[in-house]
């Protein structure tokens, strides 16, 4: 018996069935339209056995997905169905652990975390603004109202008003603070004099000893082009740093601000003065819970 007959002898041996005398089997070549028949049966794959016969296999069991990206389902008629772990479509509400948008690997991108905050990092920063009292905090300077608005009145040199705010844990911890104040004259000052105030900052945290002393900040602005009109409202700033070297400032540290007027003095504005509004600015690389 041949090569070809042992193999076919064998398999039908494997496959229980009995063979009497001398059994021939050829290998006859299968025309174009008879494998195109078989392919197109019920779907599924063909291929070789072990006795080098023609068998079907399931198309499930060639094609197989990767966990949380391609699921592959077989629909039980040798068909399978090819999908991803949630719907992606416009109308879909998809869900992820969290997720990063942006230049992730030049380091500007945004990630949003699984318990909703978004974090910023990089260049993707933005600034926010924490609103201080119209209030003296036991201060000499008064408080009043001016032209409807109120404000904290420095009528003389060297008045003084007191305010306090909370680090933020959404401060990105490497930028300045910038103090800002919207200061209305109450006189016609005189052109190229300057709003001047002193602030001396300190910060303190839980277990700290707290001092009366601090950083030196300066908030001047030159009034000049009609900024020095009756009633004109200016913004004047200055920059607290974080990072000083005797009085530095760290996340959830409590800063206090001892604002002091300059009036009178050589290129100082007369005053009245008046602050009708005033806030911080930082850099914030948070958003959402961690504020």
């Amino acid at each position: 018996m041949g090569g070809r007959d042992s193999k076919t002898k064998r398999w039908a041996e494997q496959k229980g069935y009995e063979l009497e005398g001398e059994f021939s089997a050829e290998l006859q070549e299968l025309t174009d339209a008879e494998i195109q028949q078989l392919q197109n049966i019920d779907g599924s794959i063909l291929s070789t056995d072990q006795w080098s016969f023609l068998s079907q296999l399931s198309l499930y069991s060639y094609v197989s997905g990767t966990v949380n990206q391609i699921v592959v389902t077989d629909d039980g008629d040798n068909t399978i169905t090819l999908s991803t772990p949630q719907n992606l479509d416009t109308g879909a509400a998809v869900q992820f652990g969290s997720e990063r948008i942006g230049d992730v690997d030049g380091g500007d991108y945004c990630e949003i975390k699984a318990d909703g905050e978004i974090n910023l990092h990089g260049t993707a920063k933005i600034t926010k603004k924490m609103p201080l009292p119209i209030i003296t905090g036991g201060g000499t300077a008064t408080v009043s109202v001016i032209t409807g608005t109120p404000s904290i009145d420095f009528n003389a040199d060297g008045e003084t008003a007191y305010a306090s705010f909370p680090v933020p844990k959404a401060w990105d911890g490497i930028s300045n603070f910038t103090i800002k104040a919207k200061v209305q004259n109450e006189i016609a000052e005189t052109d190229g004099d300057d709003v001047s105030f002193t602030v001396t900052v300190h910060s303190v945290a839980d277990g700290e000893t707290n001092a009366d002393a601090g950083q030196t900040v300066s908030m001047l602005l030159d009034l000049t082009d009609g900024d020095e009109a009756i009633n004109k409202v200016n913004q004047v700033s200055g920059e607290i740093g974080y990072a000083d070297d005797t009085y530095p400032i760290s996340t959830e540290d409590s800063v206090i601000l001892k604002v002091e007027i300059n009036l009178g003095g050589a290129g100082e504005c007369t005053g009245p003065l008046h602050i009708i509004d005033w806030w911080v600015e930082f850099t914030a690389n948070k958003l959402g819970g961690a504020i």
